[in-house]
């Protein structure tokens, strides 16, 4: 998997799960405001990807 591909799952499943919630109780989503949250997810993956193991 390529460096993008890698960064979209990683984001996905980091705010995936609390976005479903906020939109299904018509709420704003939270990364949308704050994108502290999703720089996060990014970075994290980033790290994770670059790790050899």
């Amino acid at each position: 998997m390529d460096f993008l591909g890698f960064l979209w799952l990683g984001a996905t499943a980091g705010v995936g799960g609390g976005a479903v919630p906020d939109l299904l109780l018509g709420q704003p989503v939270f990364w949308v405001i704050d994108p502290v949250p999703i720089a996060v997810c990014l970075i994290a993956t980033g790290i994770v990807h670059l790790l050899p193991i």
